[in-house]
């Protein structure tokens, strides 16, 4: 390729990335609970007859509930390390 269609490639590339809609875009927030020795049922989020928790029951009806965690290891330690960090 001659220097001119170079210049011209990266005048395109450059001008369309520089080219916004406008828009703001937003970042999803996240709230990760870590809580000692509680149950998937001890919530009332998750059904528990006596126990009620209205804040994060808010929570979980306007947002997003994610039930499968796997560690890879006998002990919640690692994963919970890693999440810190």
């Amino acid at each position: 390729m001659n220097l001119a269609v170079k210049i011209g490639l990266l005048l395109v590339c450059g001008g369309w990335m520089c080219c916004s809609t406008g828009e703001a875009s937003s970042k999803p927030n996240f709230i990760i609970f870590y809580v000692d020795d509680l149950g998937y049922g001890d919530l009332s989020t998750y059904g528990h007859p006596t126990s009620f928790t209205p804040n994060i029951q808010n929570m979980a009806d306007n947002g997003l509930i994610l039930t499968n965690f796997y560690s890879n290891s006998p002990v919640c330690s690692p994963s919970r390390s890693h999440d810190i960090m």
